[in-house]
């Protein structure tokens, strides 16, 4: 969220969606991501590539219950995989 509030017309450096690790593993490089999401149907590539946003941006409503969805943890174990996760929010519900 905060890179899309950056900028005006809410677009996201590609950089930023090609270091997800599960874009890193089947991409090489991101002039090869901005050519795979120029087929979205969903998303909008800057014309020099550099840059992706949604095709249709996320309305104030959308925003909102996005926020309310967020969770911020803090002081996590070292040990922090998805199992031990789990455990530890387990306790507060689903």
């Amino acid at each position: 969220m905060r890179f899309i509030n950056k900028d005006p017309e809410g677009y996201v450096p590609i950089s930023i969606v090609a270091s997800f690790k599960k874009i890193k593993a089947l991409i090489s490089s991101n002039s090869q991501l901005a050519s795979v999401l120029r087929n979205s149907s969903k998303l909008v590539v800057s014309e020099d590539g550099k840059k992706v946003r949604r095709l249709h941006l996320l309305s104030e409503s959308d925003m909102e219950e996005l926020q309310s969805r967020v969770v911020v943890a803090e002081n996590l174990p070292e040990d922090h995989c998805h199992q031990n996760l789990m455990k530890i929010f387990s306790a507060v519900g689903r």
